[in-house]
Protein backbone atom coordinates (compact mmCIF):
# COMPACT_ATOMS: atom_id res chain seq x y z
CA UNK A 1 0.00 0.00 0.00
CA UNK A 2 3.12 2.04 0.54
CA UNK A 3 5.12 1.11 -2.35
CA UNK A 4 7.55 0.09 -0.93
CA UNK A 5 9.06 -3.70 -0.96
CA UNK A 6 10.36 -5.93 1.48
CA UNK A 7 13.79 -6.88 1.96
CA UNK A 8 15.19 -10.59 3.37
CA UNK A 9 18.57 -10.47 4.46
CA UNK A 10 19.10 -14.21 5.52
CA UNK A 11 22.63 -15.67 4.56
CA UNK A 12 21.32 -19.22 5.72
CA UNK A 13 18.68 -18.82 2.15
CA UNK A 14 22.03 -19.00 -0.26
CA UNK A 15 21.33 -22.23 -1.49
CA UNK A 16 17.89 -21.33 -1.89
CA UNK A 17 18.87 -18.42 -3.91
CA UNK A 18 17.56 -19.48 -7.56
CA UNK A 19 14.58 -21.19 -6.42
CA UNK A 20 13.71 -17.71 -4.64
CA UNK A 21 14.36 -16.12 -7.61
CA UNK A 22 12.29 -18.79 -9.85
CA UNK A 23 9.40 -19.88 -7.92
CA UNK A 24 8.57 -16.47 -5.93
CA UNK A 25 9.81 -13.74 -8.16
CA UNK A 26 12.16 -12.42 -5.98
CA UNK A 27 15.21 -10.09 -6.89
CA UNK A 28 18.07 -11.55 -5.70
CA UNK A 29 20.80 -9.95 -4.77
CA UNK A 30 24.42 -11.88 -3.97
CA UNK A 31 27.13 -10.07 -1.81
CA UNK A 32 30.61 -11.85 -2.44
CA UNK A 33 33.33 -10.98 -0.30
CA UNK A 34 36.81 -11.01 -0.12
CA UNK A 35 37.68 -14.96 0.92
CA UNK A 36 40.59 -13.19 3.55
CA UNK A 37 38.33 -10.74 4.54
CA UNK A 38 35.12 -13.27 5.14
CA UNK A 39 37.98 -15.49 7.13
CA UNK A 40 38.93 -12.52 9.11
CA UNK A 41 35.81 -11.75 9.99
CA UNK A 42 34.68 -15.11 11.23
CA UNK A 43 37.79 -15.59 13.32
CA UNK A 44 36.86 -12.28 14.83
CA UNK A 45 33.75 -13.06 15.79
CA UNK A 46 34.43 -16.59 16.66
CA UNK A 47 32.43 -18.44 14.37
CA UNK A 48 32.39 -22.06 13.08
CA UNK A 49 31.70 -23.58 9.65
CA UNK A 50 30.42 -26.85 10.71
CA UNK A 51 29.95 -28.82 7.19
CA UNK A 52 27.82 -31.36 8.90
CA UNK A 53 25.10 -29.09 8.25
CA UNK A 54 24.88 -29.09 4.59
CA UNK A 55 26.09 -32.84 4.22
CA UNK A 56 23.16 -33.77 6.54
CA UNK A 57 20.95 -32.26 4.15
CA UNK A 58 19.90 -34.90 1.24
CA UNK A 59 18.10 -33.05 -1.64
CA UNK A 60 20.89 -29.99 -1.15
CA UNK A 61 23.18 -32.77 -1.68
CA UNK A 62 21.93 -34.19 -4.74
CA UNK A 63 20.42 -31.16 -6.37
CA UNK A 64 23.71 -28.61 -5.72
CA UNK A 65 26.36 -29.44 -3.63
CA UNK A 66 27.05 -33.55 -4.84
CA UNK A 67 29.85 -32.31 -7.12
CA UNK A 68 31.26 -30.78 -3.97
CA UNK A 69 30.83 -34.05 -1.55
CA UNK A 70 34.23 -35.23 -1.52
CA UNK A 71 35.65 -31.65 -0.75
CA UNK A 72 33.07 -31.35 2.33
CA UNK A 73 33.40 -34.54 3.56
CA UNK A 74 37.62 -34.41 3.25
CA UNK A 75 37.19 -31.19 6.04
CA UNK A 76 34.01 -31.71 7.76
CA UNK A 77 35.93 -33.24 10.49
CA UNK A 78 38.69 -30.82 10.83
CA UNK A 79 39.91 -28.97 13.62
CA UNK A 80 41.03 -26.20 10.98
CA UNK A 81 38.33 -23.39 11.05
CA UNK A 82 40.34 -21.22 8.74
CA UNK A 83 40.23 -24.28 6.31
CA UNK A 84 37.26 -24.68 6.65
CA UNK A 85 35.23 -21.42 6.21
CA UNK A 86 37.23 -21.11 3.29
CA UNK A 87 36.27 -24.36 1.71
CA UNK A 88 32.75 -23.21 2.67
CA UNK A 89 33.56 -20.07 0.62
CA UNK A 90 35.15 -21.88 -1.94
CA UNK A 91 31.60 -24.04 -2.36
CA UNK A 92 29.33 -21.16 -2.12
CA UNK A 93 30.74 -18.85 -4.56
CA UNK A 94 31.64 -21.76 -7.31
CA UNK A 95 27.84 -23.24 -7.45
CA UNK A 96 26.71 -19.28 -7.12
CA UNK A 97 28.81 -18.46 -10.14
CA UNK A 98 27.87 -21.37 -12.11
CA UNK A 99 24.29 -21.08 -11.44
CA UNK A 100 24.57 -17.33 -12.92
CA UNK A 101 26.64 -18.75 -16.12
CA UNK A 102 23.45 -21.71 -16.66
CA UNK A 103 21.28 -18.72 -16.50
CA UNK A 104 22.25 -15.39 -16.72
CA UNK A 105 19.95 -12.49 -15.45
CA UNK A 106 18.69 -14.49 -12.37
CA UNK A 107 21.31 -13.46 -9.97
CA UNK A 108 22.49 -10.48 -9.23
CA UNK A 109 26.30 -11.00 -7.49
CA UNK A 110 27.84 -8.03 -6.73
CA UNK A 111 31.07 -7.70 -5.10
CA UNK A 112 30.93 -6.15 -1.27
CA UNK A 113 34.34 -4.20 -2.10
CA UNK A 114 32.85 -2.23 -4.43
CA UNK A 115 29.61 -1.37 -2.53
CA UNK A 116 31.93 -0.44 0.59
CA UNK A 117 34.70 1.85 -1.80
CA UNK A 118 31.50 3.54 -3.24
CA UNK A 119 28.19 3.09 -1.61
CA UNK A 120 26.86 5.91 -3.33
CA UNK A 121 26.93 4.01 -6.86
CA UNK A 122 27.05 0.64 -5.77
CA UNK A 123 23.22 0.91 -4.02
CA UNK A 124 21.69 3.04 -6.50
CA UNK A 125 22.97 0.31 -9.07
CA UNK A 126 20.63 -1.95 -6.28
CA UNK A 127 18.06 0.22 -6.42
CA UNK A 128 17.25 -0.09 -9.51
CA UNK A 129 17.29 -3.85 -9.80
CA UNK A 130 15.15 -4.08 -6.99
CA UNK A 131 12.94 -1.53 -8.83
CA UNK A 132 12.57 1.25 -6.60
CA UNK A 133 13.53 5.11 -7.48
CA UNK A 134 16.90 6.57 -6.00
CA UNK A 135 16.27 10.11 -4.42
CA UNK A 136 18.41 11.91 -3.31
CA UNK A 137 16.98 11.10 0.82
CA UNK A 138 17.88 7.56 -0.12
CA UNK A 139 21.56 8.68 -0.89
CA UNK A 140 21.84 10.45 2.18
CA UNK A 141 20.35 7.39 3.97
CA UNK A 142 23.36 5.03 2.37
CA UNK A 143 26.33 7.73 3.37
CA UNK A 144 24.64 8.12 6.70
CA UNK A 145 24.67 4.25 6.95
CA UNK A 146 28.17 3.35 5.66
CA UNK A 147 30.59 6.00 7.51
CA UNK A 148 31.73 5.65 10.82
CA UNK A 149 29.62 7.90 14.03
CA UNK A 150 32.51 7.77 16.38
CA UNK A 151 30.56 4.12 18.39
CA UNK A 152 33.49 2.07 19.94
CA UNK A 153 34.44 -0.89 17.81
CA UNK A 154 32.47 -3.82 19.66
CA UNK A 155 29.37 -2.16 19.56
CA UNK A 156 29.01 -4.18 16.03
CA UNK A 157 25.60 -5.08 16.77
CA UNK A 158 23.52 -2.12 18.55
CA UNK A 159 19.72 -1.85 17.63
CA UNK A 160 18.71 1.78 15.93
CA UNK A 161 15.17 3.26 15.95
CA UNK A 162 16.63 5.67 12.73
CA UNK A 163 14.06 5.25 9.80
CA UNK A 164 12.08 2.75 11.41
CA UNK A 165 12.52 -0.05 13.95
CA UNK A 166 15.46 -2.49 12.00
CA UNK A 167 14.86 -6.15 12.30
CA UNK A 168 18.17 -7.22 12.19
CA UNK A 169 21.64 -5.96 14.12
CA UNK A 170 22.97 -2.81 12.22
CA UNK A 171 24.71 0.02 13.06
CA UNK A 172 26.36 2.52 10.65
CA UNK A 173 30.35 2.21 10.10
CA UNK A 174 33.01 3.17 7.74
CA UNK A 175 32.44 0.44 5.40
CA UNK A 176 36.05 1.39 3.50
CA UNK A 177 38.11 0.76 6.96
CA UNK A 178 36.52 -2.70 6.99
CA UNK A 179 38.48 -3.80 4.05
CA UNK A 180 41.85 -4.85 5.44
CA UNK A 181 41.53 -5.91 8.69
CA UNK A 182 41.65 -9.45 8.03
CA UNK A 183 45.85 -8.72 8.51
CA UNK A 184 44.83 -8.04 11.82
CA UNK A 185 43.16 -11.68 12.54
CA UNK A 186 45.14 -13.67 9.97
CA UNK A 187 49.07 -15.10 10.04
CA UNK A 188 50.66 -15.26 7.00
CA UNK A 189 50.35 -19.06 6.53
CA UNK A 190 46.53 -18.00 7.38
CA UNK A 191 46.37 -15.91 4.49
CA UNK A 192 48.41 -18.04 2.22
CA UNK A 193 46.27 -21.33 3.28
CA UNK A 194 43.30 -19.21 2.70
CA UNK A 195 44.45 -18.35 -0.87
CA UNK A 196 45.56 -21.88 -1.61
CA UNK A 197 41.78 -23.12 -0.88
CA UNK A 198 39.91 -20.35 -2.72
CA UNK A 199 42.08 -19.28 -5.40
CA UNK A 200 40.65 -21.09 -8.16
CA UNK A 201 37.50 -19.72 -8.04
CA UNK A 202 37.95 -15.93 -6.27
CA UNK A 203 39.22 -15.29 -9.47
CA UNK A 204 36.13 -15.57 -11.02
CA UNK A 205 35.57 -12.53 -8.88
CA UNK A 206 38.58 -10.94 -8.17
CA UNK A 207 41.84 -9.77 -10.13
CA UNK A 208 45.68 -10.78 -8.65
CA UNK A 209 45.52 -7.26 -7.57
CA UNK A 210 42.76 -7.95 -5.07
CA UNK A 211 45.23 -10.40 -3.22
CA UNK A 212 43.85 -13.52 -4.24
CA UNK A 213 47.11 -14.85 -5.64
CA UNK A 214 50.44 -14.08 -3.93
Amino acid sequence: MRGRRAVIHDPFSTFAAMWLAQRMGCAVIISVRHPLSLVGSWRRRGWKANLYDLLGQPLLMRDLLGPYEEDLRAMAGSDDQVAKVATLWRVTYDLMGDLDERQPGMLHIKRYEDLATDPGAGFRDLYGICGLSWTERAGKRIRWATTDHGKPEDRLYSWVLRGGVSRTAFRPMDSRSSLDTFRRWLSKEDIEKVREITGNVATRYYDAKDGVTP
